[in-house]
């Protein structure tokens, strides 16, 4: 790992200096069933690419394995634990070797983000199990797994606290009991690592959750813990960045959804949309779902193939334009930055969304005057991308 380019944990904390450009973070996502791993893994992803950050995700090995045929079974019960800890290891190893070379190529720096850790194994057999499973993979003992770990963060399940948003399916059996317990034993399991950060149900909704594992990974990653809620200005012209300061453009589709593929709204506040973001080194596409459960608005996110976006994308809501824009983001001290250029429906409709790391919105922030910004938009709907689509003769509110 030292050869890789990533940083020890005992050498990480927040009061070390930030790294430089083309090194590599390695981010452990673990937790108890329906904790919110997933959503919370491609809102942190999504986070950090539009802060300049290659961000790549090392899937589940147990979910990656059982979708592929490979399951445990009486007639050899190691094999299955042997068979996930191969594939975890492998696939973190291959995942950073390409985040090492590709930071280094693009001279930016890059994190990779694992699905659950190699210390997880742990709890599902006996610890001689386990340590014959080690051995078996080549590995090394048990207490040396937390180097390959720059941290931990732990999401604490649903069933502890949240029991109403706690649902099971095909890879997800477990009773509450039985999570709450596979919760406690993970929180144990990883406990001796420097860097292990616990998120709870304490503080609802789940945004709240979401947003106090961005804000830790920006403590470790030395950037700004900028709010979700931008303040927004319209811009007079396309303004000129000038040299010297780092910025990422993009592409932006949205596709508003009805029928089939959209939610059936109960109100105006709740809908779902497709979106396509293309840089110039990739492409990602999500699919949003926005609902009111128990007074709380819920987002949830899900990561599409190039496929899939398509297949949605025939269930378009004609009431509604296609949004397309153009992006550009950058950061200044601790200020984040966004200029968001509509190309369709309304062309030329030039806005500059600012997050500042305060979330305290009375707190107006710095705006260089190079940016030409005018008019505070910050609580005008008529300026959502929500509003924007919707075509003339349509009501509807966000």
């Amino acid at each position: 790992q030292k050869e890789a380019g990533i940083r020890m944990p005992r050498e990480m904390g927040e009061d070390s200096d930030s790294k430089s450009k083309g090194d590599v973070w390695k981010i452990a996502i673990t937790g108890g069933p329906c904790a919110g791993k997933s959503t919370s893994v491609l809102r942190i992803k999504a986070f950090l690419e539009q802060r300049g950050f290659f961000v790549c995700v090392v899937p589940e090995a147990a979910t990656f394995l059982r979708t592929s045929g490979i399951r445990w079974t009486s007639a050899d019960p190691n094999a299955f634990q042997i068979a996930i800890s191969k594939a975890q290891a492998q696939h973190e190893d291959i995942f950073i070797e390409y985040a090492t070379k590709l930071a280094k190529a693009r001279k930016c720096n890059a994190v990779v983000l694992c699905d659950r850790g190699l210390i997880d194994g742990s709890v599902y057999v006996t610890e001689d199990m386990y340590n014959e499973c080690l051995t078996a993979c080549g590995l090394p003992k048990f207490d040396r797994l937390f180097e390959r770990y720059d941290s931990v963060l732990h999401l604490v399940t649903a069933a502890r606290d949240a029991t109403s948003f706690y649902v099971t399916g095909d890879l997800r059996k477990e009773s509450i009991p039985e999570a709450i317990d596979l919760d406690d034993r993970l929180l144990k399991a990883w406990s001796a690592h420097p860097y292990h950060y616990v998120f709870d149900n304490y503080e609802k909704p789940f945004e709240i959750k979401l947003r106090n594992m961005i804000g830790r990974i920006c403590k470790l990653l030395k950037v700004p813990n900028t709010s979700k809620v931008p303040q927004r200005f319209l811009l007079n012209s396309m303004p000129t960045i000038p040299d010297g300061i780092d910025h990422v453009g993009s592409i932006v589709r949205k596709i508003y959804l009805t029928g089939v593929a959209g939610s059936k709204s109960k109100s105006d506040d709740e809908y779902t949309f497709i979106r396509m973001r293309k840089s110039e080194n990739s492409t990602s596409y999500v699919i949003k779902i926005v609902t009111e459960e128990e007074g709380q608005r819920i987002e949830r996110k899900q990561v599409l193939s190039k496929r899939q976006f398509e297949e949605h994308s025939q269930f378009s809501d004609p009431s509604r334009f296609i949004v397309e824009q153009k992006r550009i983001c950058f950061t200044l001290d601790t200020t984040y930055f966004e200029i968001c250029e509509y190309t369709s429906p309304s062309s030329g409709l030039l806005l500059l969304n600012v997050h500042p790391e305060s979330v305290d919105h009375n707190d107006r922030v710095s705006i260089p005057s190079w940016l030409l910004a005018g008019a505070d938009v910050s609580n005008k709907f008529e300026y959502s991308a929500h509003f924007v689509s919707l075509k003339p003769n349509s009501t509807s509110g966000e």
